[in-house]
């Protein structure tokens, strides 16, 4: 009898771990993925259009193009560089490869990666300070407006967060970021405005 009713309860107990799981999981599949660098499929593609600018330059004997080309070429080979890393989990060799390429040559793509690397090695200060380079320069750059939040939300600044998820969601409505903002307003028990 005992056991009957152990094993009964047991079942409960797992068939309800066993939906939580699956919810979890539901809603871990359903939410986009976090911002990645720029992909290097890309990057090589961008490489490669620079390579042959290059030796165009280098046949009409343009030296100066041949500057301009030669910069952009190493700087996107940097970045390749800083991917490798990041998929090798080499948070400070990425942010390393990112620095040098944007010595080099600055690019808005070029310091998003850079933010991303310091974001994953927990590098919030930093970080902050290239994203907010970043809009400085581009004012209207929903991305770098969407990594303000996220570097506000990690380290527990709820009203900055809302600040930068309100700007980038004027300037780039998607649904992530519109869940996101009404969620950190609901933390802010800011009901109203969620």
């Amino acid at each position: 009898m005992m056991n009957r009713k152990w094993a009964r309860a047991g079942n409960r107990n797992s068939s309800f771990v066993l939906s939580a799981l699956l919810l979890v999981g539901v809603f871990v599949f359903a939410q986009d993925p976090p911002p990645q660098p720029a992909t290097s499929p890309n990057l090589d593609q961008q490489l490669q259009t620079r390579l042959e600018f290059q030796r165009a330059a280098k046949q009409a004997d343009d030296a100066e193009r041949i500057k301009i080309e030669s910069r952009a070429c190493a700087a996107l080979a940097l970045r390749l560089l800083g991917h490798i890393e990041i998929d090798k989990f080499n948070w400070n060799g990425a942010i390393e490869h990112y620095s040098e390429s944007l010595a080099i040559l600055d690019s808005a793509d070029g310091r998003f990666d850079l933010v991303l690397a310091y974001m994953k090695g927990q590098k919030f200060l930093e970080a902050e300070k290239e994203a907010q380079l970043l809009v400085e320069h581009q004012p209207d750059n929903y991305r770098g407006w969407a990594l303000i939040s996220r570097i506000a939300l990690a380290e527990g600044h709820d009203e900055k967060a809302v600040e930068a998820l309100s700007h980038s969601l004027q300037l780039h409505p998607d649904l992530r970021t519109a869940y996101t903002l009404g969620e950190t307003l609901l933390r802010l028990k800011e009901k109203d405005r969620a």
